[in-house]
């Protein structure tokens, strides 16, 4: 009865926070809305605050100041609005100055360069914790090289901008990651002025011993597993080989490699024992783990795991140097309010929802999983261990598959190996990492070695098996809600069940399988995915400067037409396939190539090049091999190589699927002047039912002369529905006599946005809006969708409803 008022309190402060979070985030999305299509680059803006942490990039050197900007182009919105910024500068030497305001300062004002020192990690860069010194070198009077640390105060002028919005589905949305995390936007700095020399010691000396302690983890270890170990001991992520990442990600391990619950808990309670045993008192070992615990957290990051992961242990062994009974729902709801209260945003955060749905399934619903009277032997554990990584995943299943589209069936048994071997692997990590100071630690790092291994081989393996790699898709909002709803009715009986008769009775309780029925019910709903949705889905993805075009027919067919980007890095990695994932989509039955330039292909070459990336190409259909060029046959090796047919297409060839026409249209199979690439690309009709678009490549010049005869008046009736305009809108394409020959409704244009070229160009803008064209563009849309049914065509985009 005592702890009511306090759980009545928590739930007071939880439900206040979450409003007060939801506000919030209606703000950022409406903002976020304004941003898609009017992304600005504000010139010459101050920012006036204290650095707080510096990244060193093989392009330049990245800061992270907390203050204000300032400056009359920027919003209102934007204005003194005191939050976190990135600050980057592109060169190595830039202007610096340095004026001597603060306390204890005896530096001269002087105007020098600044190159960066030791580098931190990302997510440090991001939690704010630590940073290295800025050295520059001093004028000819003073030769000895002076820095900037952290805790200096500094006065940055550069160009403003936002974080970038998502611009298609499925893929990693800048703005809203960093806005919850308490970041206003980016700087690409000009000029740094020092105008306060307080330093924070602390931080700069754990941050000498966490470099120090990689490097030896890297030299005993090598870079794989020592960049491995870096990141599980040390939060380094970007020490972590990209394929083992990847590869403990799609087998449901990719927890142990961040700095988690796991850690802390380990290390606090190691501490606290052996404090406790060592000096005989409560209080004294209390103390040990809590400074122990607070130096590692900064060293490593503070994020919202390792946050709840303190509080816990704090409540735990507070409880017992009190000598009181440790409570877990009032550790579970105030360390929630806490964080929540501190900073709401991390509401909808996908960290603090896993952080604490992973407690709330062990503590709440592992219990309703598996009777009361617990049997310690071998089986008994093991049956505990398989009903609580049930629990885990009837939790949290939604929120992975909404956030990051894949689950593995088979995590749940394999973690029942990884997550105490995991123990053992910190153990080692840590003395190995004692020991080597004297010269030793070799067995331990061994150890470490080998228990790599395992996780490696092991989730390779599991890959492979059925079920072992679900690529779910993003669920439709209906369906989360759906889904918990019938899970949280099928616990409620069991909770029911559990509690009457005996225990005989309760395995005959019929509530038992109706609880079943609930859970299997709302596990399909969730997971279900049809085949075929009966009507034609089309995305215009967007892609920087590049083209990408995805259908999916009415029966479930895949097709993928172009893929690829000039001004966008890895774009099948972070555009593509993200996208794909997002939609549940597995495999693509074709992949067409219009023409061999890179802003075309070099996406679906990453795809093909990449087994393990979970896309599977089934066909690759290229031109006529007489318009190939040097990029084309080298893709087409590629294919080969992949074990992926490689197919032709001619003029008047067909894919069909139901009602669904795919019609090639040019070039034709003889040359007839054509020259290769741009004026030989590859046009597609698309048809279902009454619905016409035309997919025109990079066709231009002599090309679309010779295809406008070629199609005669083929659309002089009744014209197209959608025009994919050739080029990016290139003023060399899409001329009036084309426009007069196809007659578009809706024109929609993919390129970069600001791109060097200048895409698109108003003289083709101007010629489609005479033509009465309704216009989308991708840099300032986003992606464009398309859905036909019946005889209904709706179009609308990444940000605005379908029309």
């Amino acid at each position: 009865m005592r702890q009511r008022p306090v759980l009545i309190l928590c739930m007071g402060v939880l439900l206040v926070t979450v409003v007060i979070a939801c506000q919030r985030r209606m703000e950022i999305l409406e903002r976020h809305r304004h941003l898609a299509g009017n992304q600005k680059i504000y010139k010459n803006v101050f920012l006036e605050g204290t650095v707080c942490a510096i990244e060193e990039t093989d392009r330049g050197t990245k800061l992270c100041i907390k203050g204000r900007c300032k400056g009359r182009a920027l919003e209102k919105e934007d204005r003194d609005h005191f939050a976190k910024f990135i600050v980057f500068f592109r060169q190595k030497n830039c202007p610096i100055s340095r004026k001597t305001t603060g306390k204890g300062s005896d530096l001269p004002a002087q105007t020098s360069h600044f190159t960066a020192g030791r580098t931190i990690s990302e997510q440090s860069a991001q939690t704010l914790l630590f940073t290295s010194s800025i050295f520059k070198k001093g004028n000819k009077q003073n030769k000895k090289p002076e820095s900037v640390y952290l805790g200096n105060r500094v006065r940055v002028k550069g160009d403003f901008c936002h974080f970038r919005v998502a611009r298609n589905r499925g893929n990693f949305d800048e703005y809203l990651y960093y806005k919850s995390c308490g970041f206003g936007g980016t700087l690409l700095g000009k000029e740094l002025t020092v105008t306060g020399t307080e330093k924070w010691e602390l931080q700069g000396r754990l941050l000498q011993w966490k470099q120090a302690w990689k490097d030896r983890l890297l030299f005993r270890m090598g870079k794989r597993y020592g960049g491995v170990m870096a990141g599980v001991l040390l939060g380094e992520k970007r020490e972590i080989p990209e394929e083992i990442k990847e590869l403990f990600q799609m087998a449901g391990i990719g927890h142990i490699l961040v700095i988690s619950g796991l850690h802390i808990s380990f290390l606090g309670w190691a501490v606290y024992q052996m404090g406790r045993r060592v000096t005989g008192s409560f209080l004294a070992g209390g103390v040990a783990g809590w400074i122990c615990l607070g130096i590692y957290v900064l060293m490593t990051g503070v994020t919202v795991s390792s946050l709840r992961a303190v509080l816990f242990f704090g409540f735990r062994t507070g409880a017992e140097v009190s000598g009181r009974a440790w409570d877990k729902d009032i550790t579970f709801w105030v360390s929630a309010a806490i964080l929540l209260g501190t900073r709401p945003e991390a509401l909808f955060d996908v960290g603090f929802l896993l952080s604490f749905g992973t407690i709330f399934s062990l503590w709440k619903v592992a219990p309703l999983l598996f009777p009361k009277k617990r049997s310690y032997d071998i089986p008994g554990r093991l049956w505990r261990g398989i009903c609580s990584g049930a629990a885990i995943c009837l939790t949290l299943l939604p929120l992975l598959c909404w956030h990051f589209f894949e689950y593995s069936f088979w995590s749940i048994l394999w973690n029942l190996l990884v997550v105490p071997l995991a123990s053992l692997l910190l153990l080692a990590g840590f003395l190995g990492s004692l020991l080597d100071m004297a010269g030793g630690g070799g067995g331990c790092f061994a150890l470490c070695k080998g228990i790599l291994y395992v996780y490696e081989k092991g989730s390779g393996w599991l890959g492979r098996l059925p079920w072992g790699h679900m690529v779910i898709g993003q669920p439709e909002p209906w369906k989360v809600a759906g889904y918990y709803v019938l899970v949280a009715a099928g616990l409620f009986l069991l909770k029911k069940a559990a509690g009457s008769g005996t225990l005989k009775g309760k395995r005959k309780d019929p509530r038992r399988k109706i609880a079943l029925v609930s859970i299997l019910a709302g596990m399909s709903l969730l997971l279900w995915k049809p085949e075929g949705g009966g009507n034609l889905q089309i995305f215009v993805l967007d892609i920087g400067q590049g083209d990408c075009t995805f259908i999916r027919g009415e029966k479930g067919g895949t097709y993928l037409i172009d893929g690829g980007s000039t001004d966008v890095k890895k774009v099948g990695k972070y555009r593509i396939r993200p996208f794909l994932k997002s939609q549940g989509i597995t495999k693509l039955d074709y992949v067409l190539i219009s023409h061999g330039d890179m802003d075309h292909n070099n996406g679906v070459e990453e795809l093909l090049q990449d087994e393990k990336g979970g896309i599977c190409v089934e066909k690759l259909v290229l031109p006529p091999e007489n318009y190939w060029e040097e990029r084309l046959a080298r893709l087409a090796q590629t294919a080969k190589l992949a074990g992926v047919p490689v197919y032709t297409i001619n003029q008047g060839d067909e894919i069909r699927e139901g009602k669904l026409r795919m019609t090639c249209l040019f070039p034709t199979k003889e040359e007839r002047g054509i020259q290769k690439g741009n004026e030989a690309s590859m046009v597609l009709e698309i048809r279902y039912g009454d619905f016409e678009m035309l997919l025109t490549g990079d066709l231009e010049k002599e090309g679309e002369k010779i295809f406008l005869k070629e199609i005669g008046r083929r659309y002089q009736k009744e014209g197209i529905d959608v025009l994919k305009v050739a080029h990016h809108g290139s003023r060399f394409s899409t001329s009036r006599e084309f426009l007069n020959s196809v007659h578009p409704r809706y024109a929609v244009i993919s390129a970069g946005v600001s791109g060097r070229y200048g895409h698109p160009h108003k003289e083709v803008l101007e010629r489609l809006r005479q033509k009465g064209s309704r216009i989308l563009q991708t840099p300032k849309t986003g992606e464009v969708f398309i859905l036909v049914e019946e005889e209904t065509m709706h179009i609308g985009s990444r940000w605005q409803p379908l029309k």
